[in-house]
């Protein structure tokens, strides 16, 4: 993925405690259009045009993921390249509803880049909660993108040679600081996004990841703890235009949430274990729907299970054989 230096400022002749600039007017339509582009539509009448449009200093987390070997893969279906597309629509399409479904803000595309802010939507919110959302958002598209992969390698395999041993994957970088937000853009052109130095290190983060791998610095890693597992990356070097971090990779949600049971179909939920994604049950069939509220959700099942079958099970309704 192409690097943000382009978003590094030090602007030393803004005030930035406050509004920083105040932008043009805008008409009610353009007001929603911006908004449609960067938000869910759920979120929209709700919210505050000001707080996201004019450009002031905040808190946010800012996330950036990107799929390792892309420029393979591309040479790969460069005789095929409505698969390409294909897949791309999907994976965005997935990225989209992930962002948003933790309250987010899709940010932009960067090639096969995505970039989101976490924040912009919860101004008062705790900086504990924000970061936590956006991680959890960072491990459902980890898991979800197995799964694309899965489904794309087999159409794939069709119709080019060699392609099945392609080790693409999903990699991301987070980061949990102060950055300039606001509408970059000017009188044609509109542009809600964050700058600064806490947008180049999660994009860097984003560049140093292995495939698979979550990284965040120590800022982060103190905003969500001890809700995850999380390992320390041994890393020596400085980060290029940045200086000296301490790394860390997530791993995986640590929450346990226990759920009432629920005589529904033909078994009851007696446990709803987040780190595992397995609801248990002494029934062979489970016929369940989870009903209540947590600080962040994670309604996403997938299960191997001993004879090597993969389900995906996702949200309010699922049913799953024991093993």
């Amino acid at each position: 993925m192409r690097s943000v230096d382009s978003n590094y400022c030090t602007p030393k002749e803004l005030h930035i405690s406050g509004v920083i600039h105040q932008p043009i007017s805008i008409d009610k339509s353009r007001k929603l259009n911006i908004l449609s582009r960067h938000f869910d539509t759920s979120e929209i009448d709700s919210m505050n045009f000001e707080e996201v449009n004019n450009i002031e200093k905040r808190l946010v987390t800012i996330v950036f993921w990107d799929i390792s070997k892309f420029s393979t893969l591309c040479v790969k279906l460069d005789a095929n390249p409505e698969l390409l597309v294909d897949f791309l629509k999907e994976y965005f399409d997935t990225a989209i509803a992930i962002i948003y479904k933790y309250r987010g803000m899709r940010d932009k595309f960067i090639g096969d880049g995505v970039m989101a802010i976490f924040g912009m939507l919860q101004k008062n919110d705790d900086e504990g909660l924000i970061a936590r959302n956006a991680v959890m958002a960072a491990l459902e598209f980890r898991t979800k993108f197995q799964l694309i992969k899965s489904k794309w390698l087999d159409k794939w395999k069709k119709r080019v040679h060699d392609i099945d041993a392609l080790p693409i994957d999903l990699k991301c970088g987070i980061n949990t600081g102060t950055a300039i937000c606001g509408n970059w853009g000017n009188e044609k052109i509109d542009q809600i996004t964050a700058i600064g130095n806490h947008v180049n290190l999660a994009s860097r983060l984003c560049d140093l990841a292995e495939s698979g791998q979550i990284l965040i610095p120590s800022t982060t890693k103190a905003n969500i703890e001890p809700n995850f597992e999380i390992n320390l990356i041994k890393w020596h070097e400085p980060i290029k235009n940045i200086g000296n971090y301490d790394l860390f990779e997530v791993i995986k949600a640590l929450e346990v949430v226990e759920t009432k049971p629920l005589e529904l179909g033909q078994g009851n939920i007696v446990e709803w274990n987040i780190p595992s994604k397995i609801i248990r049950n002494s029934q062979t069939v489970v016929y369940a729907k989870f009903e209540g509220t947590v600080d962040f959700g994670f309604f996403t099942f997938y299960i191997t299970d001993s004879t090597g079958v993969t389900r995906y099970f996702e949200d309010k309704l699922c049913i799953i054989t024991d093993w």
